[in-house]
């Protein structure tokens, strides 16, 4: 995700809306793909990956992907991972009951 930024050298600068917000996305909606979440992305941008529980309840993680000016190279991203290791959690190790939706 650190290639997603219109600054040059430290730092993180991927502000919403801009052509490198607009390439995590597309990056993060691929990554969602291929690990079996179906995804969307709404009106404000926000990408959401969904996997179907047992029950009618969701559980939603979230984190954001854009950053501010100059920002740190996890941010946002460290949320991001977070909550695709629980998704990955779930599939591989506990039979989900909730419905699972990760919103970036």
């Amino acid at each position: 995700m650190k290639e997603f930024t219109s600054t040059k050298g430290y730092g993180v600068t991927r502000l919403p809306f801009t052509k490198e917000a607009k390439q995590a996305v597309s990056y993060l909606e691929n990554e969602m793909k291929k690990i079996g979440l179906k995804t969307r992305v709404d009106e404000s941008g926000a990408i959401i990956g969904r996997l179907e529980g047992k029950k009618e309840k969701t559980i939603i993680i979230g984190s954001h992907y854009d950053s501010v000016s100059y920002g740190g190279s996890f941010d946002g991203i460290a949320g991001i991972v977070f909550s695709i290791s629980i998704y990955i959690t779930e599939i591989n190790i506990m039979k989900l009951i909730y419905k699972l939706k990760i919103a970036n």
